[in-house]
């Protein structure tokens, strides 16, 4: 009854109409001001990318106490953690998230907010985040990462459709370890590796049951250089994981095509489309971004799609019209 409850909260929240950009937050409790500035900057050049209405941002850590209320944090479409001295109260910080996580907000954890890393510096989430475990992905952040270079990119992409990676190339570590994970983190059966540093470091997990969640094992803060841990280049890469825990489609890009309808939604088998223009493509994809669907050349401007073959889930529908791309989402039953 729970898993239901929690998956219709997530519906609401996902499928609310707006045509205003995403909102978000950047939580983060870092005691030198340095570093605190480099977060400051990086939530700089993340709202510069002109994919989001807010970027604000909240030191939380225990000596600056800038800590957002539940009230604050149900204001946004997702938030970004990332501790490296201790919160002000990570048990309220904890229970918040679980509650935001709840409702279908997305939730984007970074270094140090997990295991072991955690402990040691006291910046990982308490209260009802940890003892719920729903919303869990890595488990633990053992100490034994490889350092990078200053200039190291990434190294393996698991999922090269996923929408996370869509700009991960551009990515460049200081040096140190930027906060990486370790080689072999422990992580939850539903746990979805992405892609690697150049050292062989995860940096990146999703979820095939979270769609509103994702792990970074990644300082998400800009370094002024390779003097201390940080990521470099990382504006683009980080809006593609706050539109991924949003759900606003594969990708910063994706929009909605004028004239087009398709029903019903959500769907038991079958799916019609209707266009003014004709339809060229369709690609449905799952929100781990694999490809589950696909028919090409249509060149018609309505059409019946048999999506029998689909297990129940929410899905990512793709269409292409006279050149136009569109996205949309669909529930299966």
């Amino acid at each position: 009854m729970k898993n239901t409850l929690l998956f219709f909260l997530f519906m609401l929240f996902a499928f609310k109409v707006s045509a205003q950009l995403p909102k978000v937050a950047y939580i983060y409790a870092e005691a030198g001001p340095d570093a605190a500035q480099a977060c400051e900057d990086l939530a700089t050049d993340l709202f510069a990318t002109g994919h989001f209405e807010i970027v604000d941002t909240y030191n939380a850590s225990d000596n600056i106490g800038n800590q957002p209320s539940l009230a604050q944090i149900m204001t946004y479409d997702a938030v970004l953690i990332q501790g490296n001295s201790s919160f002000a109260d990570a048990v309220a910080l904890g229970d918040d998230m679980a509650a935001f996580a709840a409702s279908g907000g997305g939730v984007i954890l970074a270094s140090y907010t997990l295991d072991d890393y955690g402990t040691l510096f006291n910046s990982k989430l308490l209260g009802e985040w940890q003892n719920g475990g729903e919303w869990h992905i890595v488990l633990n952040q053992p100490l034994d990462f490889l350092f990078t270079v200053c200039g190291d990119g990434i190294g393996t992409i698991y999922e090269a459709d996923h929408p996370v990676v869509a700009h991960a190339s551009e990515l460049e570590f200081s040096d140190y370890h930027a906060g990486a994970f370790p080689l072999n983190p422990l992580v939850t059966a539903d746990a979805v590796r992405l892609l690697d540093s150049a050292t062989g470091n995860p940096i990146a997990y999703a979820s095939t049951t979270l769609p509103n969640r994702l792990d970074l094992g990644i300082f998400m803060r800009k370094p002024a250089g390779c003097s201390w841990d940080g990521i470099f280049n990382v504006s683009n890469f980080l809006a593609d994981a706050f539109y991924y825990v949003i759900g606003e489609g594969l990708s910063v890009n994706d929009n909605n095509i004028e004239d087009f309808t398709f029903s019903p939604n959500p769907v038991n088998d079958k799916i019609d489309l209707l266009s003014v223009e004709k339809i060229n493509n369709v690609e449905i994809y799952s929100v781990l971004g694999n490809r589950v669907f696909e028919q090409s050349n249509m060149s018609t401007a309505s059409a019946q799609l048999d999506l029998s073959n689909l297990v129940a889930g929410i899905y990512l529908m793709k269409i292409t019209v006279n050149g136009q791309i569109g996205t949309y989402k669909i529930i299966k039953n």
